[in-house]
């Protein structure tokens, strides 16, 4: 597992109610607490953006307070916003403060919430939001436009 991976593993754990960075198994562990301590030694300041995923169509967030924020091109609410517009500068998804990770797919975005839910909206066209099947011969092609859980196999 690289260095950068670790690291954003670490921030995003962090950000729940545990101020605790978690242990981790690497096969080199001078480097290992050197990324705790720069993990801990780091925190977006109050505002500030925390994570973000960028794909080719619009942009998701995450900011300090746990804020999830997304623009850019929305045809098929991969924004999240409960709209279909599409929107030039960062447009609230939702009400939560406890988003930890999030993920922009071409038409639709994932995010995993601090209790471990994981969230889906977008286009369903194939099943990828993880609702029923999805369309190219599957039963729902049903697009969301603002996060649904998705449930556990």
């Amino acid at each position: 597992m690289s260095a950068k991976i670790v690291l954003a593993m670490m921030l995003t754990l962090m950000s729940c109610a545990s101020a605790e960075v978690p242990a981790v198994q690497e096969s080199a562990p001078s480097e290992n607490a050197q990324l705790r301590t720069r993990a801990q030694a780091w925190a977006p300041p109050e505002g500030g953006w925390a994570l973000m995923s960028i794909c080719d169509r619009h942009t998701a967030a995450i900011k300090a307070d746990g804020s999830l924020w997304a623009w850019g091109n929305n045809r098929h609410g991969m924004l999240g916003d409960g709209t279909t517009t599409h929107r030039p500068t960062p447009a609230r998804t939702g009400e939560r403060h406890d988003w930890v990770a999030v993920s922009s797919g071409r038409d639709h975005a994932m995010g995993i919430t601090c209790d471990g839910s994981l969230w889906a909206w977008g286009r369903n066209n194939y099943g990828q939001l993880g609702y029923g099947a999805g369309g190219g011969g599957f039963a729902d092609e049903t697009h969301y436009s603002s996060p649904i859980r998705v449930a556990a196999p």
